[in-house]
């Protein structure tokens, strides 16, 4: 099948070469020319391309442009980017943008045409193997997920191959989870034997196995109880996976389990409960729990029954056995008063009545409890309170108590003075206020976002913009954690106005860049000047007729290009900390420092590595400058392998190669910058990391290969959320 290329050059001339060398390489290729993106994008809307080739540097929209635009229009169309070379930066924008391929020009054409010829073929067919897989899928799913029961298919290793949704419910796993699990993987150890031997009678018997019930253990927590039933399905005479159906049963044994429990549960939770509770008809007592017993100082209950009830009344409250909480006929009651033990000590009580049926009599149930203590603490809490609400109101910072129900968030219900002079308010104009009032964005930074993911114990820490009345924003620093106010729970919230310190780092920063473009400027010229004196040595070297001059002059050419590399890598630590550190996916920056390394003669091997690390944006270029290590120092290397791996301290990032290794004198240096210019490279790595505390060490030995190892603290990695 014939491949449409749509070519896109600002040249008429490489366009024209291109298209016949491509052609000539490749029979299958049809090529298209057109010499600006936007003749492409036209083109690209008449419909019939199978893939893109597009030079980076055009007018009008440049490569990425133009790549952001086919994604957005013609969604996962193969695209190719040519790039200059040392533009290592833009190949990587592109291959994050959506870019299939990336080629560096320059070398040989005939090389270069026939790699992009077979990048072109590559993409291609894998666009049309995905879309054919696709459709596919589609088809399947329609019919896989329509049942209204749980289907898995099992491989002939008890494998989960796959399930649908309902199954997913049912067994309690997500898709990804679900497809790390074995069948067996589902039940208690002590059944899975047993499983094992049903399966293998259902693959082997034609029949599969008959409907059983059998109980698993769900991947969120509670076990199931589910019906089984499989069928095998053959190939050849031969069956080559199970089909089990899965139909949940769990809500109907609950509940004839919960109808036998029921009825005991009533009998014991009476003595359970810490409650006191009695029953009185007219006054007097005939049923009284332990705890009801312990409360009013009696030995065991039977002392309280036959008893009337005013025997624990205490006299200055001046109830009469009619007026006891519930008396009969009375509907359901609630009210605290004073009771006085069999000791004589008076206590304080919460006491909830209401009618009951006893013995086929009509009485009443008291349930009371102990609250002397708790009256005891509220008295002393209320002194505190007075003493607290001195400091709040002094305080230099602001504070605000906001509330943190899921019914009312965010509602500001007390502020100081600090905080009121922050907004320009007074107390009382704040007080009332919901924080979107005085917040000026409700993004995942605001305290608006974060207020409903408080946990108890946990304080979180932001910056954000507030408004004034006026609406002008400034600048806050907060922290805000959960508290007790007022009997419930309310956010805890304080404020710095960070106005003065914003305006400080504005001028640093434009000082900063103000540097950095005369460093820039200044770097250029010196290389430019360095680059002429090179050129100026060399004719010097092969002019000059005696070998003793010719000597001074390669000396002197040798110290020329150190000078030059040694200026260009203070490029490299000009971009050093420019950035604030962020967390990045170690997986994205290995990758991307790896391609960065360009063509390389021994194999990479990466490792997944689902974990992201606080670190330098520059991180990538330490990657880069490992694999370059190893193309420079170990040619006889043929593999980079990459992994991570936790350990006792942190997680340990390791790179290593399976060449000669380094001597004990060359690893005790290898992070030295040395007298004649080398060393650099690694330097560079270990002051990349050191900024986020990140450390690096060579840890191989002479005869098993040069290994790097990262060693990232705990506070600077996470596992990743990525496709979680």
């Amino acid at each position: 099948m014939g491949i449409s290329v749509l070519y896109v050059d600002d040249e008429p001339a490489l366009l024209q070469l291109g298209r016949l060398h491509l052609e000539r390489i490749d029979s299958e290729l049809r090529i298209s020319g057109v010499n600006s993106a936007d003749e492409a994008l036209a083109a690209l809307e008449a419909g019939g391309y199978d893939a893109i080739v597009a030079d980076y540097q055009m007018p009008g929209h440049d490569g990425l442009g133009f790549l952001r635009e086919v994604r957005s229009r013609h969604g996962r169309l193969p695209f190719i980017l040519l790039t200059g070379h040392g533009r290592e930066e833009v190949a990587i924008e592109a291959l994050n943008l959506g870019a299939d391929f990336y080629l560096q020009k320059g070398g040989s054409p005939r090389a270069q045409y026939a790699e992009l010829a077979h990048r072109i073929r590559a993409a291609v067919e894998r666009r049309r193997d995905e879309l054919a897989l696709s459709r596919s899928e589609a088809r399947f799913r329609s019919y896989f997920q329509i049942p209204l029961i749980g289907i898995a298919i099992l491989g002939d290793d008890g494998g989960i191959r796959e399930a649908n949704r309902k199954a997913h419910a049912i067994l309690g796993h997500s898709a990804d989870g679900l497809s790390t699990l074995s069948w067996f993987d589902l039940f208690a150890s002590a059944e899975q034997d047993r499983e094992r031997d049903e399966f293998r009678r259902a693959l082997t018997d034609p029949r599969g196995c008959v409907p059983r019930e059998v109980r698993i253990e769900r991947g969120d927590g509670p076990t199931a109880d589910v019906v089984v039933s499989m069928a095998p399905v053959r190939q050849d005479g031969e069956s080559t996976f199970l089909v089990a159906l899965i139909e949940d049963v769990t809500e109907q044994r609950q509940t004839a389990r919960a109808l036998r429990e029921r009825e005991a549960g009533y009998r014991a939770v009476v003595e359970a409960m810490a409650e006191g509770l009695l029953i009185h008809v007219d006054g007097c007592v005939v049923f009284m729990n332990t705890a009801a017993a312990r409360i009013l100082g009696l030995n065991s209950p039977s002392e309280g029954v036959s008893r009337p009830v005013l025997t624990w009344i205490h006299p200055d409250d001046g109830m009469a056995p009619h007026s006891w909480p519930g008396r009969r006929g009375a509907q359901h009651v609630s009210e605290r008063g004073r009771l006085v033990r069999t000791d004589g000590r008076p206590i304080e009580v919460e006491m909830t009545a209401a009618p009951v049926g006893f013995q086929s009599r009509e009485a009443i149930q008291v349930v009371f409890r102990d609250v002397t203590d708790a009256c005891s603490q509220a008295r002393a809490l209320a002194e505190s309170e007075e003493r607290y609400r001195a400091v709040f109101e002094r305080a230099g910072e602001g504070i605000m108590i906001l509330t943190a129900g899921r019914d009312d968030p965010g509602r500001i219900v007390a502020a100081n003075q600090a905080a009121a002079a922050c907004y320009g308010r007074s107390t009382a104009d704040l007080v009332g206020l919901r924080l979107d009032a005085i917040e000026a964005g409700t993004g995942p930074s605001s305290m608006t976002w974060r207020l409903p993911t408080l946990e108890d114990g946990a304080w979180l820490k932001g910056t954000t913009d507030h408004m004034r009345p006026d609406r002008t924003l400034f600048p806050v620093d907060y922290s805000i954690g959960l508290v007790e106010y007022g009997g419930s729970r309310h956010a805890l919230a304080f404020i710095w106005d960070r106005t003065d310190q914003r305006m400080a780092e504005a001028a640093a920063q434009r000082a900063n860049e103000k540097l950095s473009l005369l460093s820039s400027i200044t770097r250029h010229d010196i290389l430019n000047q360095v680059t002429a004196l090179l050129l100026y040595l060399e004719l010097s070297s092969e002019d000059a007729p005696d070998p003793v001059l010719r000597s001074y002059v390669e000396k002197e050419l040798a110290l020329t290009r150190n000078i030059q590399r040694l200026i260009s890598f203070t490029k490299d630590y000009q971009d050093l900390g420019a950035e604030p550190p962020a967390w990045q996916s170690i997986d994205e920056v290995v990758h991307n420092g790896l391609r960065m390394a360009g063509q390389v003669r021994f194999a990479l091997e990466c490792e997944p590595m689902p974990y992201e690390v606080y670190a330098d944006p520059v991180l990538a270029r330490v990657f880069t400058q490992l694999a370059m290590n190893t193309s420079v120092h170990a040619p006889t290397a043929s593999r980079l392998h990459v992994r991570a791996n936790e350990g006792e301290h942190g997680l340990v990032i390791s790179c290593d190669d399976d060449g000669p290794g380094l001597s004990e004198e060359a690893r005790r240096g290898c992070f030295k910058r040395r007298a004649d210019g080398t060393g650099w490279g690694l330097c560079l790595c270990r002051d990349i990391l050191s900024i986020t505390g990140i450390e690096i060490r060579e840890a191989g030995g002479p005869a098993s290969g040069a290994c790097f190892e990262l060693l990232v603290p705990m506070q600077s990695y996470r596992r990743s959320t990525r496709g979680a």
